[in-house]
Order: structure tokens, then C-alpha cells, then sequence
């Protein structure tokens, strides 16, 4: 009997596989050969199951052909994982600080109260790593589930995760080949910022903690209402953010919508300088940067020019 892996082919997206349980699904993919015997997964099935003899992996069949599924091994075991509210609080890997366990996805979801927004620490951190089919991690979400934006991941080296919302996700998945210590993590929570707004014909708008480096998965709404009569010019004297993952849109109108004027990111020559229709201009910082080396952000001023 051949063990089926409680993973199918998602019908919408028939190159995205996944596992029943909506969980870790990363090292089932395509892009994974070295999981799938050769020339797999082939159309002729939506269901997949493992060849344990040589050549030993992964092979697409029909979901009619399934058999209950072999185990060897003890089932995961994931306690410490689960649901945490409030504004803060610990959590650790299985067995931590001795040894975690193989073949284990554990999910931690963390919701903070309403207007809150979590700020995730794992330190200390020690995962099996080694070659491309050798290691554990650990992932964290933007929401509720894997199906949420991706934030990042880690395996040997402590980290701290950001939320842009209420809702944080981390799984922690581990292979069959060897373990280590595990994690130790930590989580509060910090208040969503709300909207910068300026009034008037001058001011002074800069990125989160300027003149210090801004933080990953930041969310900052800026609002300018000049006085009417008058259009907008914003001159830029500093702007350098990651060119990869964050931006600064800049709308000609009150709320966040068209027309755009300009979306930038990198790291343009300045100064430079662009001036709105009419006396309303709305911009939002995003951020989605996973390194450490941060950068600074940005420094404008504005003031009216007549219509």
C-alpha cells in the first residue's frame, strides 16, 4: 500500500498544492523537485502519495486511488501552540528547551485587541538547518491564517515579527531529518497608528521614527487640506526606502484613491518636488521590508501655491 499524503492540487490554482489541514504547505510545492520523483506532479491526478522504494517521492494520482495513510513515526506533537489574546504574553516550541519534535506543524495565532497591532520576538531560536531538504522554521503572517500576506521566516537567528493589523500568524514546521532545542518567543502590542493630518498653506510630514530607521510592516496614512483657493507643492529633501518591498503613494484627493499621483520608492535624487490639482492630498507609507539593514525614510515639506 502506498501512504497518501493528506495533500491535494488546488483547483483554482492547479500549480499550488496543498495539505488538508491548510497548514505548511510550502515544501509540497513544485518548486520543491527534490520532493517529487521526476516529471511530477503530471496531470493525471489531483491527489498525491509517496514512493518509499527507488526511486523514492512524490507522485500526482487520482484522489479515487487513495489508501489510508502508513505512519512510522509518532504524530507531531504540538503543545504550547493555539490561540493567544490580550496585549501580551510567551509561548515556546514543543519540548522546548530540550528538543521539539520531527515532522511537526504547530500554529500560534495571536489577536490583540481592537486598534492594536502585535509586535512578535523570538529570541533565543535553535532549528535544524542544514541542505535544501534539511530544515525546520519558523514562519509568521499577516493575518489569521498561511492564506495572509507572508512576513518572513527563521531558523537559527532571533527575530522580531510585525503586524499590521490585530491578527499575527506563525507556524513552526519541522522535516523528519534530526531536531534541535526549539524557540522561546515573546509578544506584546502597540497601538495601530491612525491618520497624520495637516491643515493650513505650510507644513512638515516625515516616515515613522524619522530621523531613525523605520520599521518593517508599517501602515501610515497622511492627510493635507490647504486652505481653499489653493493647490499643494511637496518638495522632497530626503527619501530613501527598501526599492523591493516599500513605497509612498501620493493621491491628488481627501481619501486614499485616484487619481495617483505618484507612487515612489528607492531611493530618487533629491530634491525633488510635485504639485497637486486641488487642495486636498492624501499619501500612505507602506512597508513590507525583512531585512536588518533598514533605511531612514522620508523628509517633505509643503505649502499652497494658488489655483
Amino acid at each position: 500500500m502506498v501512504p497518501w499524503l493528506a495533500a491535494r492540487r488546488n483547483a483554482s490554482d492547479p500549480d499550488n498544492w496543498y495539505n488538508l489541514d491548510g497548514q505548511c504547505h510550502h515544501l509540497i510545492q513544485p518548486f520543491n523537485p527534490s520532493f517529487w520523483l521526476q516529471g511530477e506532479p503530471s496531470s493525471n491526478g489531483d491527489c498525491a502519495i509517496l514512493r518509499s522504494v527507488q526511486p523514492p517521492g512524490m507522485r500526482a494520482v487520482g484522489c479515487h486511488n487513495m489508501q489510508p495513510a502508513l505512519c512510522k513515526q509518532h504524530a507531531g506533537i504540538c503543545e504550547g501552540s493555539g490561540t493567544f489574546n490580550g496585549t501580551s504574553g510567551t509561548f515556546t516550541s514543543p519540548g522546548w528547551p530540550t528538543q521539539y519534535y520531527n515532522n511537526m506543524c504547530c500554529g500560534y495565532k495571536i489577536i490583540a485587541p481592537p486598534g492594536q497591532k502585535v509586535v512578535l520576538t523570538v529570541d533565543p531560536i535553535m532549528m535544524m538547518c542544514g541542505d535544501l531538504d534539511i530544515w525546520d522554521e519558523f514562519d509568521c503572517f499577516d493575518g489569521d491564517s498561511v492564506a495572509a500576506d507572508y512576513i518572513g521566516a527563521t531558523m537559527n537567528w532571533p527575530q522580531t515579527f510585525y503586524s499590521t493589523s490585530s491578527v499575527l500568524y506563525c507556524t513552526m514546521f519541522t522535516n523528519a531529518k534530526g531536531t534541535n532545542r526549539g524557540f522561546a518567543a515573546k509578544w506584546n502590542t502597540v497601538p495601530i497608528p491612525g491618520p497624520i493630518a495637516q491643515d493650513g498653506c505650510s507644513g512638515v510630514m516625515t516616515s515613522p521614527r524619522w530621523p531613525q530607521t523605520y520599521l518593517p510592516m508599517t501602515l501610515q496614512e497622511y492627510n493635507i487640506n490647504a486652505d481653499v483657493g489653493y493647490r499643494i507643492n511637496i518638495t522632497f529633501n530626503y527619501f530613501a526606502v527598501d526599492y523591493m518591498f516599500d513605497y509612498l503613494e501620493i493621491f491628488d484627493s481627501p481619501s486614499l484613491g485616484p487619481p495617483l499621483l505618484r507612487n515612489i520608492s528607492g531611493t530618487p535624487g533629491v530634491p525633488f518636488w510635485l504639485a497637486s490639482n486641488t487642495n486636498k492630498v492624501s499619501m500612505r507609507f507602506t512597508t513590507y521590508t525583512r531585512q536588518y539593514d533598514f533605511q531612514m525614510g522620508f523628509y517633505m515639506f509643503w505649502y499652497c501655491i494658488p489655483l
